[in-house]
């Protein structure tokens, strides 16, 4: 079991530094050859004996459904540098989804997206964390609705 908490512990620090914004991953602890042991222990944890017996059913399946999305991505890999960006932005945000529901902490867990800027070439990595995210999705909602409802009296209102 320490075992199990320890992998994870070295997956997401092997992770951590792409959190800060960066481009690539600097520092892999992650050994994808072994993360299929680990993806089983985890598995093996979510049994209603195990360490994460607490975690509901639905949650336990996106977790599993999680691991699997991270052992396609690590399949065949020897390091996480083989790895496009857009691949490594994936099995972070998987990492983070499955230490959300582990540490229910939903709100709090990284969204990384890789993306490029209107009018570059160059795409960007940005992070924030989920409720960050939703926050500013409700904003800008409230925002639209509240634009809807003000009646327009300026030029070119058709009135």
């Amino acid at each position: 079991m320490r075992r199990t908490l320890a992998l994870i512990a070295a997956l997401s620090l092997s992770l951590a530094a792409f959190a800060e914004e960066t481009a690539t991953i600097t520092r892999e602890k992650l050994d994808p050859a072994a993360f299929s042991q680990v993806a089983q222990e985890v598995r093996a944890e979510l049994t209603d004996q195990g360490r994460y017996s607490y975690i509901k059913p639905r949650d336990r399946q996106k977790i599993d459904q999680k691991l699997g999305v991270m052992e396609r991505l690590l399949e065949g890999k020897s390091s996480v540098n083989e790895l496009s960006m857009d691949r490594k932005v994936a099995l972070y945000n998987a990492q983070e989804e499955i230490n959300a529901l582990i540490e229910q902490r939903k709100a709090q867990r990284t969204v990384c997206s890789n993306r490029r800027p209107t009018g570059s070439n160059i795409s960007k990595t940005t992070c924030e964390t989920y409720g960050e995210r939703e926050a500013r999705r409700q904003e800008l909602i409230n925002d639209a609705q509240k634009g809807m409802r003000q009646p327009c009296t300026g030029v070119g209102c058709g009135g």
